[in-house]
């Protein structure tokens, strides 16, 4: 409140199949989320958590009513790489969605262990369509013996041979909390170091 001209990045993060809004927080998001703030390994944020009731649309819902309604009540940075997009598991897959299918809302998008609904052709077909200045960030990973693994490899593998580019990280696990929790801190500081590099080419345009 005392610094009220001050803006923030937003972090939409979506939870998996069967989960609520709950998810990230029981992983341990909002004590992980402060202790990198206070680090500064990530600025400030805001962070929203959409709960994927019956009923309720996402992949509309979320940039038609949400994303405006955040940034009409909350002191949001509108630009597109200040808003980041993310999931675990199904939510993953909507990230990706709804992060390609609404170019010029989402900078940032991040995909944990994700469950793709699409064929690998489609997605790249979203990919292209976005102008290259606006093309988003991406961010895919996935345990070595997660179910979804040949899933997410054979994606992988798809955007690089169209020389896209995707921060990527294979590790051990599963398709479960243990892994999610355990990789936490990396997925913000993915998020965060985005944000922080923005800021910096900012402060470094505004000097005289």
């Amino acid at each position: 409140d005392d610094r009220s001209d001050e803006r923030y990045p937003s972090l939409y993060l979506l939870h998996g199949w069967l989960r609520t809004d709950r998810q990230w927080l029981d992983l341990g998001l909002q004590g992980m989320a402060d202790a990198l703030i206070s680090e500064k390994a990530m600025p400030a944020a805001i962070i929203i958590l959409p709960w994927h009731r019956t009923g309720i649309h996402l992949e509309q819902a979320i940039p038609e009513v949400l994303v405006p309604y955040v940034d009409a009540n909350y002191r949001t940075r509108s630009e597109p790489e200040w808003r980041a997009i993310g999931g675990i598991s199904r939510g993953g897959g909507q990230a990706l969605e709804i992060g390609l299918r609404n170019p010029g809302l989402f900078g940032v998008i991040g995909l944990h262990s994700p469950a793709v609904a699409y064929h690998d052709s489609v997605i790249l077909n979203w990919y292209g369509s976005i102008p290259l200045d606006a093309r988003p960030a991406l961010w895919v990973d996935i345990g070595d013996r997660d179910s979804l693994y040949p899933a997410a490899r054979s994606l992988l593998d798809s955007l690089q041979a169209e020389g896209i580019h995707a921060t990527q990280m294979i590790d051990h696990g599963t398709h479960d909390e243990a892994y999610w929790r355990q990789h936490l801190g990396q997925y913000l500081r993915w998020y965060g170091g985005i944000w922080l590099a923005a800021d910096l080419r900012e402060r470094a345009w505004q000097q005289p």
